[in-house]
């Protein structure tokens, strides 16, 4: 038999998913036998998926329903909360000023640290570029299965909304998803990527944000949801090209 890479077990692989499929099926409010347009970077052009984006050979079915458990959180807290009631303005800025338990803040940082074990250890071809390296990889499966805490280890989590001035656009920027673009902020290392509106940043270093942005990442007591200009960000050009594509 083969095995699974996160128990190390002899055992039956299932088809794990690796971007949720509760997240695509958001993102097809319409019909959920449409394909949807998921962007790579790394490839340069779309994939299509109706069930999200699955690998046969990394989990067991119960690993996979393990990260299952932290997938449903995520989607019931990023696509079915209305956290509108925690909207505030800080110094200009439209800040969603999310209170947490010490358990939602846990599950919420095991799903985004869950997605990028997921591809690090997954060889399809979406995947194939993203690599957490032996060091990360390794530091991500023990938090994964609470051998230690997640908190302060490398893996700091901010969640920003993404927004546009375009009403019709703004629209589509919440049925978007990407795949992590790994790059750099002050030389620190960092992956991003869009969900269903959010976009998602993961450092993937021991070093700290400046003070300005560090304030804003997940702890265990809330989460402070930035919105920010869709245009004046990197994912601008790549998003524009996925959404304006996508069906209507």
């Amino acid at each position: 038999m083969p095995i699974c890479k996160f128990c190390g077990q002899d055992k039956k692989l299932c088809n794990a998913h690796i971007i949720p499929k509760s997240f695509v099926y958001a993102a097809k409010p319409e019909d959920k036998t449409e394909k949807l347009k998921v962007l790579n970077y790394n490839l340069k052009y779309p994939s299509f998926s109706r069930i999200g984006i699955t690998d046969r050979n990394i989990l067991c079915s119960q690993c996979d329903g393990e990260f299952g458990v932290y997938d449903n959180f995520a989607y019931n807290f990023l696509i079915k909360t209305n956290i509108s009631q925690y909207l505030t303005a800080i110094e200009g800025v439209n800040v969603y000023d999310i209170p947490l338990k010490d358990k939602e803040a846990e599950l919420l940082a095991l799903f985004f640290i869950s997605v990028l074990y997921r591809m690090s250890i997954s060889q399809c071809d979406m995947c194939r570029n993203l690599s957490l390296g032996s060091k990360y990889e390794n530091l991500a499966k023990d938090i994964l299965q609470k051998k230690i805490n997640w908190e302060n280890k490398g893996f700091d989590i901010y969640i920003f909304k993404e927004i546009s001035s375009d009403k019709d656009f703004n629209e589509k920027i919440n049925y978007a998803i990407t795949y992590p673009l790994i790059s750099k902020t002050d030389g620190i290392n960092h992956y991003s990527f869009i969900l269903n509106g959010y976009r998602c940043v993961i450092k993937v270093d021991q070093r700290s944000f400046p003070d300005m942005l560090d304030q804003l990442k997940l702890t265990n007591k809330r989460i402070k949801i930035t919105e920010i200009t869709f245009e004046k960000t990197n994912d601008f050009v790549a998003l524009q090209k996925l959404a304006l594509h996508f069906k209507k």
